[in-house]
């Protein structure tokens, strides 16, 4: 693989391929090194990465060798500040997706290595606020990150369908959320454990999706491919079991 100025080696800017030290930093400033030269690739090579939120720019690849892992924390403090997301309609203030794309074009994800959203405690947080729901019709008393989103959408309005749901009052971020985003493309790689929807673009135009694997094993609302208020979607040669 090239290594020239528009190739940028994680490993070789510093991140730790151990899948335990957190190297959210070294990927984000590649990242943004790249946008800073117009574009460019994020190469993984094989390995684990421990990482929180990624939130990317115009022009960016991130590309997965066969054997990396990008392994996403399940600390929820990873994935604060909140950002302005949507979810079935509703904009909101919540959790930044595992990966973040806002108003940005030419955006790739490839490779044939895996995206691993280790989503159980998630899922596990979730699924307690249910059971509490349906045992005492509510929940007895909001956790730290439930308050905080109230209070970053104090004028928040749903139909009467969501009302139950809003009541978990829970919002788990999803894997992959591009908004207001143009010229996406997915390719080849897998994800599994994702937190909540998988791949999720919002407002978004020409998006091609070909050859992506989505494994989500028995977990609440861990949808594969939700395209929603997007034009010229592509959809193909994907395995999807969630």
């Amino acid at each position: 693989v090239s290594q020239g100025n528009q190739w940028i080696n994680v490993v070789a800017a510093g991140a730790a391929n151990d899948g335990q030290t957190l190297v959210t930093a070294v990927i984000q400033n590649s990242i943004d090194k790249a946008a800073t030269q117009g574009g460019g690739v994020v190469y993984f090579p094989a390995g684990q990465y421990l990482t929180g939120a990624i939130k990317l720019k115009s022009n960016i690849t991130i590309h997965l060798d066969a054997g990396a892992t990008l392994k996403f924390s399940d600390n929820p403090d990873h994935y604060l500040p909140f950002v302005e997301m949507r979810w079935e309609g509703v904009v909101m203030n919540s959790f930044c997706p595992l990966i973040y794309a806002n108003n940005v074009e030419n955006i790739t994800i490839e490779g044939r290595g895996v995206l691993d959203g280790n989503g159980k405690k998630w899922w596990d947080t979730t699924l307690a606020n249910i059971d509490q729901i349906n045992k005492k019709g509510d929940i007895a008393e909001l956790n730290r990150y439930q308050k905080m989103r109230e209070e970053a959408n104090p004028n928040y309005q749903v139909s009467d369908y969501y009302k139950n749901t809003i009541k978990r009052r829970f919002f788990r971020p999803p894997f992959f959320q591009a908004y207001n985003s143009n010229n996406i493309r997915i390719s080849g790689v897998k994800f599994m454990n994702s937190p909540f929807w998988t791949i999720n673009p919002e407002f978004c135009d020409n998006i091609t999706i070909d050859g992506v694997t989505v494994i989500n094993p028995l977990s609440p609302n861990t949808d594969g491919i939700n395209p929603e208020s997007c034009s010229n979607v592509h959809i193909s040669n994907c395995h999807i079991s969630v």
